[in-house]
């Protein structure tokens, strides 16, 4: 599309439950958010978003069982769509 990256910038992980032990080793847990947990984001500008919810291969996130996810896009003309 024309578009040229530079970097791929680090992922944002919402409800990831992660934390560092006293040796300095990273652990993945499980997390504690519930069906029906959500994040609003608002976007002032115009931007390219990576959505994910799949397994981790790093670790042991959630058991290796992702819970899914849903994703809803509300347009300036405050239509709503659902991925």
């Amino acid at each position: 599309a024309g578009i040229v990256v530079q970097i791929t910038p680090p992922p944002w992980n919402f409800f990831e439950k992660s934390f560092v032990d006293e040796d300095g080793f990273i652990h993945d847990g499980t997390t504690s958010a519930k069906a029906g947990d959500y994040v609003e984001l608002c976007a002032e500008c115009d931007l390219f978003m990576v959505f994910s919810a799949c397994r981790s291969t790093i670790g042991n996130i959630q058991d290796g069982n992702p819970a899914g996810a849903q994703i809803f896009i509300n347009q300036q003309d405050n239509t709503a769509a659902g991925y």
